[in-house]
C-alpha cells in the first residue's frame, strides 16, 4: 500500500527490495497504488506482483478495494508522505500493519 510506485526515491530505497526480493512462493505481493501515477518503474512492480489496483487519491474506492482482498499484512512504505495511505492505516484494513 503506498504512494511511490514509480521513480521516486521512496520506490528506490525500500519498496523496490521488497517486490523484487521477497519470495514469491511464500508471499503474495498485492500493491495499492494511492497516487495514481505510473511510469517504467510501475510497470516493472506489476511484472512481479500477483495484483495491482491504482486507487487514485480517492479512500473512498481504496478501503473496500483493500479490504476485499482480506490481506493478511499490509506494508506501508512511506506513512506520513501521503494522506491517503494514512487515512488508509488508520482505518485497520489487515490484522498487521507495518510501515517503513
Amino acid at each position: 500500500m503506498g504512494c511511490y510506485f514509480c521513480d521516486h526515491p521512496v520506490w528506490h530505497a525500500i519498496t523496490k527490495g521488497w517486490v523484487h526480493h521477497l519470495n514469491n512462493e511464500q508471499f503474495e505481493l498485492h500493491i495499492f497504488n494511492t497516487n495514481g501515477l505510473e511510469d517504467e518503474q510501475t510497470q516493472l512492480a506489476k511484472s512481479r506482483v500477483s495484483s495491482y489496483n491504482n486507487c487514485g487519491t480517492d479512500v473512498v474506492s481504496a478501503a473496500p478495494a483493500t479490504a476485499d482482498q482480506h490481506l493478511d499484512v499490509i506494508l506501508y512504505p512511506e506513512i506520513g508522505m501521503d494522506a491517503v495511505s494514512k487515512t488508509l492505516a488508520c482505518l485497520r484494513l489487515a490484522p498487521i500493519q507495518a510501515v517503513s
